[in-house]
């Protein structure tokens, strides 16, 4: 991929795409394309971009985050924002509420596990409401995972009779 710069404040990136050849088993330059990118935002620069990390090659953390912080930490985070009577959690089940509670509070954990500070740590938080009618639930997941690094936390949540809520939250090391 090449660079050139234009004079209008836009950039014009040469796309080099391939084709694989299967009789001669090789690849083939089929085109070239320019893709243009203008900014509407005179403001905009590569300050404000966010930070590249670079490697560091380091195969352990400086500090793990442990599974008892994870789980003190969605229980703070329940306890605060959800204690009110106007909260989702106070009420009978609703698909339509359930989905924007989901969100939600994902969202608001994930961000403050980011305020803890852990560095090259990547989180993952799912959050799963259903409504309780005498059924089974049954959830499976696959991750490749570093037992020794990552860590993970599961919160089940029974707010009322009419629902439950699960949370899960995986920390994983990223090198």
């Amino acid at each position: 991929m090449t660079s050139t710069d234009n004079t209008e404040g836009s950039s014009c990136f040469a796309l080099k795409t391939h084709r694989h050849i299967e009789d001669k088993g090789s690849l083939q330059l089929v085109s070239n394309s320019c893709l243009l990118v203008k900014s509407d935002d005179d403001e905009y620069t590569a300050k404000n971009a966010q930070p590249v990390i670079e490697p560091t090659y380091r195969m352990q953390p400086k500090k793990k985050l442990t599974r008892f912080l994870m789980e003190e930490l969605i229980n703070s985070v329940m306890e605060e924002n959800f204690a009110e009577d106007e909260c989702f959690l106070k009420h009978d089940y609703s698909a339509a509420d359930a989905g924007k509670f989901c969100t939600s509070i994902t969202t608001l954990i994930k961000k403050h596990l980011i305020d803890l500070g852990y560095e090259r740590h990547k989180y993952v938080v799912q959050a799963m409401c259903v409504p309780c009618m005498g059924q089974g639930l049954d959830l499976a997941s696959r991750m490749i995972s570093d037992t020794r690094w990552d860590e993970y936390a599961v919160k089940e949540i029974t707010p009322n009779s009419s629902m439950k809520v699960f949370i899960h939250v995986y920390s994983l090391y990223a090198e």
